[in-house]
């Protein structure tokens, strides 16, 4: 296995919505659980997800765990990018979640953090990729 290649994502402003697209061989459940572990979150489960594309024009059902924004830290979503009936993001294949962060009007000391150390932290998460959060402002 080659050396893991590390990319910055200190130039995604705090100010908008963030998204991260997340590689992890976890169950869905499992990641949540060590995303609330580690990082003091409250992600729970939610009603699946109704996803309809240009490339699946009927909706297909992709699993959702949300957290609740409290004062020091934002609204987050965890989405997964695989339904039964196929991929959400294909040109994202490798993609297996997508994270997003409700935008908050200053910086977020939590926001920061999570950028910093998502991967540090939870050693099963393999890749975070910065991913444009104005495609997905809408989902939060």
């Amino acid at each position: 296995m080659g050396k893991p290649h590390k990319y910055s994502l200190t130039d995604i402003p705090s100010t908008c919505t963030l998204a991260f697209g997340i590689l992890s061989d976890e169950q869905d459940y499992r990641l949540c659980w060590l995303l609330n572990k580690s990082f003091g979150l409250s992600l729970i489960r939610q009603p699946d997800l109704p996803v309809a594309t240009a490339q699946a024009p009927q909706a297909q059902a992709f699993s959702c765990f949300e957290s609740k924004g409290s004062a020091d830290k934002p609204l987050c979503r965890l989405v997964s990018n695989r339904s039964r009936e196929g991929l959400w993001l294909t040109e994202h294949r490798q993609l297996d979640y997508i994270m997003l962060i409700h935008p908050t009007d200053e910086p977020c000391a939590f926001t920061e953090n999570l950028k910093k150390t998502l991967t540090m932290r939870i050693p099963e998460i393999r890749g975070l990729f910065g991913l444009d959060g104005k495609a997905f402002a809408n989902l939060l």
